[in-house]
């Protein structure tokens, strides 16, 4: 019987997600083909402990799981999994009090990413930073 830990398919979440997710660990990575700046970005601040999950990254495993996240440097990249299309490019700075997002780039390039407003797209990016690098649920 399994604990009140979160597991990736048979593996305790904490376990399977200690090694670093690096680009050269992803295949068919595309780039955001039209990017835009987003003119809204999280006004979420992130602790370091958060940024130093963040940096951890987080490969799909199976079809359920439908993001790529990596970090390089201060950029946070979200690719969809299964055709891997760059969707958000997230840019974090240093605060006093944390981490926060000052530069959003998005994919703009109709019909691959649908859009939406600036508001509904930032929302989304800071609910996949949560659900799937912090696995916490808002």
């Amino acid at each position: 019987m399994r604990s009140g830990l979160s597991y990736v398919g048979e593996i305790p979440y904490a376990q399977a997600m200690s090694k670093r997710v690096l680009r050269s660990d992803l295949r068919r990575l595309v780039p955001i083909r039209e990017p835009r700046l987003l003119s809204e970005v999280p006004r979420r601040v992130w602790t370091d402990e958060q940024w130093e999950r963040i940096q951890l990254g987080f490969r799909a495993r199976d079809m359920d799981d439908r993001w790529h996240l990596f970090a390089e440097g201060d950029r946070l990249f979200l690719h969809r999994s299964w055709l891997g299309d760059g969707r958000y490019e997230a840019t974090f700075s240093k605060a006093a009090d944390g981490y926060r997002i000052t530069r959003v780039l998005v994919e703009d390039a109709a019909p691959r990413f649908p859009g939406g407003s600036d508001h509904s797209l930032c929302t989304l990016l800071e609910r996949l930073i949560d659900r799937e690098l912090l696995r916490e649920r808002r």
